[in-house]
């Protein structure tokens, strides 16, 4: 009997074993398509408020408080998921952060300057579009 129970004791430790990697991998694997389907959603999410951003300058330019408000849903938007995409995009990354940034930091001064942030949103756009349509296809 103790024999028995000693030549199947590999065998359960290396069952156990084969199990949880295979479920490791594919908890992983979910994770990946979650992150992925999170990314894009949070890229759409940052659209929006660029876009939303973009038409306040235009009518309503004086609105600080809002410009404000924008900025910081920006800001909060791109924090989720920043680490990740450096992560899996570093070229990419590059791009987001260099059109983003200047955003952020200028609509969330106390005063904005206004003139400038207009400038900077057609290449954020285009940069986020254009990220989109990478990680979508």
């Amino acid at each position: 009997m103790k024999n028995l129970f000693m030549l199947l004791l590999p065998l359960i430790v290396f069952s156990g074993i084969l199990v949880g990697f295979t479920t490791t991998q594919e908890d992983h694997d979910a994770f990946k398509n979650n992150n992925g389907e999170n990314i894009v959603n949070k890229i759409e999410t940052i659209q929006n408020s660029v876009e939303e951003l973009s038409k306040t300058l235009v009518n309503n330019k004086n609105n600080f408080q809002k410009i404000n408000r924008i900025g910081s849903e920006i800001a909060n938007e791109w924090d989720v998921i920043d680490t990740t995409i450096e992560d899996q995009y570093p070229d990419e990354f590059t791009k987001l952060h260099r059109s983003l940034f200047p955003i952020i930091t200028l609509a969330t001064e106390a005063t904005p300057y206004t003139h400038k942030l207009k400038k900077l949103i057609g290449p954020a756009q285009q940069s986020l579009e254009r990220f989109q349509k990478n990680i979508s296809s």
